[in-house]
């Protein structure tokens, strides 16, 4: 698996005063081990250096969209809303195919990582409220093996909502990709995973369970409306 490629130059166009300025610089030391062996670096690693860089990036562009200014990144928009978990990425090599495959397993990876966090709070939450502290551990790692395992399944099918490629001032190509998986059928399909095992005890209380899935994602959608994104 190649590694990801982060391409941090974005051209920013003030609408006060019709001056433009850069956002972000290309990072060299990405560009340089894109073109090296993956086995040079855990993909684990690499997933972990690129959401730092990404979430640099995405500081920077809440900074300057506060200042009433348009910030041109391909995809960028396309962000969580209550029906839908979205994510975008960014590849870059002198492939285009290359780049285009890792633009896409980077906005997999961005989603992973969220919904990572959210079926680790919904487990332990489930686990400490119902399974007892005896049961408790081996619930919360049932349920999380499970429920990543939906995650997993719906990456490989989710929806393309936008792409775009450009070539860059240094002649390789930029790739952008932004991808979605629908809220309601993401909680189905947990449901009916989880109640396959008779232990974890979901069908009884299905609509609580439901109703703790929505009380995370919105909490989630919160902390990024209030995080400027």
């Amino acid at each position: 698996m190649s590694l990801f490629a982060i391409v941090l130059f974005s051209v920013v166009t003030l609408t006060a005063c019709g001056a433009s300025k850069n956002v972000g610089q290309n990072n060299q030391q990405s560009s340089n081990n894109s073109s090296a062996p993956a086995s040079q670096e855990d993909p684990e690693v690499a997933a972990i250096k690129r959401q730092i860089e990404l979430q640099k990036l995405q500081n920077e562009l809440a900074a300057v969209q506060a200042e009433g200014a348009h910030v041109d990144i391909p995809c960028a928009e396309y962000q969580d809303d209550k029906d839908y978990f979205r994510d975008f990425g960014v590849g870059t090599s002198q492939n285009l195919q290359s780049a285009r495959k890792d633009a896409i397993m980077a906005a997999k990876s961005m989603i992973r990582q969220k919904l990572g966090e959210f079926v680790k709070g919904l487990s332990t939450d489930y686990a400490n409220s119902y399974a007892g502290k005896s049961a408790g551990d081996d619930v919360q790692r049932k349920m999380e093996s499970d429920m990543m395992a939906v995650v997993e399944g719906m990456l490989n099918e989710s929806g393309k909502v936008c792409e775009e490629h450009r070539i860059n001032g240094r002649g390789t190509h930029d790739y952008y990709y932004a991808i979605e998986i629908p809220k309601r059928e993401l909680k189905k399909n947990m449901i009916d995973a989880l109640s396959a095992d008779e232990k974890l005890d979901i069908d009884t209380r299905e609509a609580l369970f439901e109703q703790k899935m929505d009380e995370y994602m919105d909490k989630m959608l919160d902390a990024k409306k209030k995080a400027g994104y």
